[in-house]
């Protein structure tokens, strides 16, 4: 179902509804109305905060070095994960399982390269499941998912049919997966069957899409405007489906066990900077003329506002961050445009990261100072206050960290009092 019609159901199915009073939440600043009507929750956040200021991430352990001991050297971090004693962080690039304590001391590596039963050879990401195991995606020898306990030992090796895409979503306890497949995903289970499968969300994307027309036996394409909205989805650790439509700042939250809360914000989107805008409109440029195609219709315009959000990452505590793109910052030494692909892999322009958070009830919690060279992909591990996730710095080091998230009111007594988390 696309994601504008399925928030606009649930929108629908509260508009007959009273909210209740708009009121600030105790010691906190937030403004806004929550109101139910049937298995619909629509949480509408106005104004404040509850944490009444912005969080911030302490680091408490780094792995990671430009130079030094092999097992310190990180290339392409696929995922992270920890739970009471270790950090796993998968570098496809090696590749293995790299395996430390919570202190960044190197433990072992998972790395059983191979073609048989518990082994892998093109790791594309991981999954930790609440009961310790690690479920690791396999491309190499098909399309596996090998699955090893906490120290390593393999546990199973199953073939998935139709997986797609990098990483595992989520595993739970009971030893089922969530995976990509197709345009889709669905829940693998222990005994190899599939079930609960759903479609993506998309929206209609023709107004921010330029197609080329076949020439000389070459196929037609279709180029999308950069900066242009589009779906944004997660699965969460609870199970639920989080959707969104970067075009607005309304959250649609699907519950595994039923139900659905819907999420807004009252916010401005970030406007784009004129030679921001310039630099996209050069580089849709480069592409279609290096197309094979002529273009068809008109080129609409590069976005004069960048989506909403960018990305939704659960927590294992049940709130929602909300990765946001933010100003614009100019890339010295960057790619020229003759070539479109390395301009992708080395643009002229990034944005600048914003990390908004919710709570499970909806409520909008603050926001986050993002550390320089935090990544958002991988998805970060959040569980409690402690974050684990990528960063790389100025001179292209790439490390794992981890982090202690800090409250305003445990920085000042007096920002907060009393607000829930």
């Amino acid at each position: 179902m696309r994601v504008d019609a399925l928030l606009g159901l649930a929108i629908l199915g509260t508009a007959a509804c009273s909210p209740n009073a708009v009121e600030p939440a105790a010691g906190g600043s937030w403004v806004g109305a929550i109101s139910t009507e049937g298995d619909v929750t629509t949480v509408i956040n106005e104004s404040g905060s509850v944490w009444g200021g912005a969080a911030t991430l302490v680091e408490e352990a780094s792995i990671g070095v430009e130079s030094g001991a092999d097992e310190y050297l990180l290339g392409r971090v696929g995922g992270v994960a920890a739970d009471d004693e270790r950090i796993y962080a998968l570098d496809t690039q090696l590749p293995a399982l790299r395996v430390h304590d919570l202190e960044g001391v190197h433990q072992f590596d998972i790395a059983p390269i191979g073609q048989g039963p518990g082994e892998f050879r093109e790791p594309n990401g991981f999954v930790l499941s609440p009961a310790g195991v690690l479920f690791v995606t396999d491309f190499g020898n098909g399309l596996r998912l090998v699955a090893f306990d906490r120290d390593g030992t393999p546990l199973s090796t199953r073939t998935v049919n139709g997986m797609s895409m990098a990483a595992p979503l989520q595993a739970y306890a009971d030893g089922v997966v969530t995976l990509r497949l197709g345009f889709g995903i669905g829940d693998f289970a222990p005994d190899g069957s599939i079930s609960n499968r759903r479609r993506m969300p998309e929206i209609d994307m023709r107004a921010w899409s330029v197609r080329t027309t076949a020439v000389e036996g070459w196929s037609a394409s279709t180029f999308y405007v950069p900066k242009a909205p589009g779906a944004v989805w997660s699965v969460l650790p609870s199970g639920a489906l989080a959707v969104a439509d970067s075009g607005t700042y309304r959250i649609n939250v699907e519950h595994a066990e039923g139900g659905r809360r819907i999420i807004e914000r009252d916010a401005q989107a970030t406007t784009m900077k004129a030679n921001e805008r310039r630099y996209y409109e050069q580089y849709l440029a480069t592409r279609l003329r290096r197309s094979s195609g002529i273009v068809e219709g008109e080129i609409p315009p590069i976005p004069e506002t960048k989506p909403y959000l960018s990305r939704l990452i659960g927590t294992h505590d049940g709130s929602l961050w909300v990765v946001r793109p933010g100003p614009g910052i100019e890339v010295p030494d960057c790619a020229d445009f003759s070539d479109p692909l390395e301009m992708m892999r080395n643009p002229c322009w990034v944005d600048e990261t914003r990390i908004e958070v919710f709570g499970a009830e909806g409520r909008y919690l603050g926001e986050i100072e993002v550390p320089a060279g935090f990544r958002t992909v991988p998805a970060p591990h959040i569980r409690g206050d402690q974050v684990i996730a990528v960063v790389e710095d100025d001179a292209g080091t790439i490390m794992v960290k981890r982090y202690r998230l800090i409250l305003p009111r445990e920085r000042d007594p007096q920002a907060g009092v009393g607000a829930p988390r």
